[in-house]
C-alpha cells in the first residue's frame, strides 16, 4: 500500500524560533520511523480531508527533539485508529 501524507501547516506556537526547526525534523524523523516500522494498518481506506491534532503539552526544558517526537506519535496513533474523513476520531 502506498500512501501520502501532507502536511500543509505544522502549527508551531509557543516553541522558540530558534527550536523550531529542530521540532519539524523531529517530528518528520519519529513519523516516517514509525510508518516504516508499523505501517498504516488502520489507516481509512478514502483520503482523510483534515485532521487537526490537539495542543503538545510540554514543560519548561523538555528537549525540541522530544516535543517533534510526541507531536508525530500523537499523528501516528490517530492514523493508525481509522479516522473518519473530516479528521475526527
Amino acid at each position: 500500500m502506498n500512501a501520502e501524507i501532507r502536511i500543509d501547516q505544522l502549527n508551531l506556537a509557543g516553541i522558540h524560533p530558534a527550536d523550531r526547526r529542530r521540532v519539524a525534523d523531529a517530528f518528520h524523523r519519529e513519523l516516517t520511523r514509525l510508518i516504516e516500522a508499523r505501517g498504516l494498518s488502520g489507516l481509512a481506506k478514502s483520503a482523510l480531508t483534515s485532521l487537526s491534532l490537539p495542543p503538545i503539552a510540554t514543560s519548561p526544558g523538555v528537549p525540541a527533539d522530544r516535543v517533534g517526537e510526541r507531536a508525530a506519535r500523537e499523528l501516528y496513533r490517530r492514523l493508525r485508529g481509522g479516522l473518519t474523513r473530516g479528521g475526527r476520531p
